[in-house]
């Protein structure tokens, strides 16, 4: 059994990572509150934060969109251009299976596809149950 192009899978799983990076920034600029006197909606929080987001009760430090538009448009071209990548390799993965899977089996490319949803699955629950300080 013989994977072709199994770089390609270990890239998809890095830029899943930086999918969902690239979402939980872009997410986390559109829904930061300001922090004023050190509380944001009635909760305490460091009064040396700008910003902070609500995550699942908790809140976690934040730039503004308004302060820092320059971290947000290179968060966004790079998420942006993680799933572009992401596209493009899919279709070229896709491309060169059709034949390989009637002759090879169609194990060794149901594990190489999970190792790139293992990656977005860790990393999106690392993004959603992140340590909070």
């Amino acid at each position: 059994m013989r994977l072709r192009f199994p770089f390609l899978h270990l890239v998809m799983s890095v830029l899943q990572a930086g999918n969902i990076a690239g979402f939980f920034a872009v997410i986390s600029f559109s829904v930061a509150d300001p922090v004023v006197g050190g509380k944001v909606r009635g909760v305490t929080v460091p009064a040396s934060w700008e910003g902070a987001v609500d995550n699942h009760g908790r809140y976690y430090q934040w730039p503004l969109l308004h302060l820092h538009p320059l971290m947000f448009f290179i968060a966004l071209v790079s998420w942006v251009l993680c799933l572009a990548a992401l596209w493009r390799i899919h279709r070229q993965l896709q491309r060169s299976k059709g034949a390989d899977i009637e002759h090879y089996g169609r194990v060794v490319y149901w594990i190489a596809d999970f190792v790139p949803t293992l990656a977005f699955a860790v990393t999106a629950w690392f993004f959603v149950f992140m340590p909070h300080s």
